[in-house]
């Protein structure tokens, strides 16, 4: 609720169409979370959580190829600084993308 009323005062806040696309996510609304996110980055193509959070929900969906997109170009972005086991997480993630079945 807070992050639509963010939205309804500053409908060019990114982060709060992130925070929406997450709260869509976790209550199990993934396409209304996929609509969030790629607002999100259409406002702030940085926005490093966006990338990610719709990667791993487009792999969710099973459409690897955008999942791939995304995630890799996170992965671009802000490898360097991440901590070793978001690395191990996020190349895991490619890697499940890249797998033909």
């Amino acid at each position: 609720q807070n992050f639509k009323k963010a939205i309804e005062l500053d409908p060019d806040y990114a982060s709060a169409y992130n925070g929406l696309g997450a709260a869509y996510r976790h209550a199990g609304n993934i396409n209304g979370a996929i609509f969030c996110w790629e607002k999100a980055l259409e406002l702030n193509p940085d926005l490093g959580f966006a990338l990610y959070n719709l990667g791993s929900a487009y792999l969710a969906t099973g459409n690897k190829t955008q999942a791939l997109i995304y995630l890799t170009e996170y992965k671009e972005k802000n490898y360097g600084s991440l901590p070793s086991k978001e690395k191990d997480k996020l190349d895991a993630l490619i890697q499940k993308c890249r797998r033909k079945s």
